[in-house]
């Protein structure tokens, strides 16, 4: 039952990322030829994040067939995730105004992947 459940969530997850990765490939290629800062180029570029809704639905989907440890523990971790993502970026706002560089965008959501992978390993060390 348990490679089944995997297996299905794992063809939803596909289902979302799939799309994304050609959009974004699409998307990529065509702006270059449309103006810049265009109406066209953006709503182009912000197309693949369609994709990523599908693969919010299917991580939904697949933790809504969680136990409710399993949920009490994603959940946990999820949190610390928050919380450390939430801490550290606004103290690293704080510290811009002492003359750090800016935190680029794109750096947040790997911080808060690697929180999440930290808060599951406490999280599972707390409940062993």
């Amino acid at each position: 039952m348990q490679s089944f459940v995997r297996r299905r969530w794992f063809r939803f997850l596909l289902v979302g990322f799939g799309p994304y990765a050609v959009l974004l490939y699409l998307a990529n290629i065509i702006s270059v030829h449309l103006p810049q800062d265009s109406g066209w180029q953006i709503a182009l570029i912000s197309l693949p994040v369609l994709g990523l809704l599908c693969a919010l639905w299917a991580i939904m989907k697949h933790v809504s067939d969680y136990d409710e440890f399993q949920r009490k523990q994603t959940s946990d971790a999820i949190i610390f995730a928050f919380a450390a993502t939430a801490l550290t970026t606004l103290t690293w706002g704080f510290l811009e105004d002492a003359g750090l560089p800016d935190l680029p965008t794109f750096a947040i959501w790997p911080m808060m992947g690697t929180f999440w992978i930290m808060g599951g390993v406490i999280v599972w060390l707390r409940d062993r």
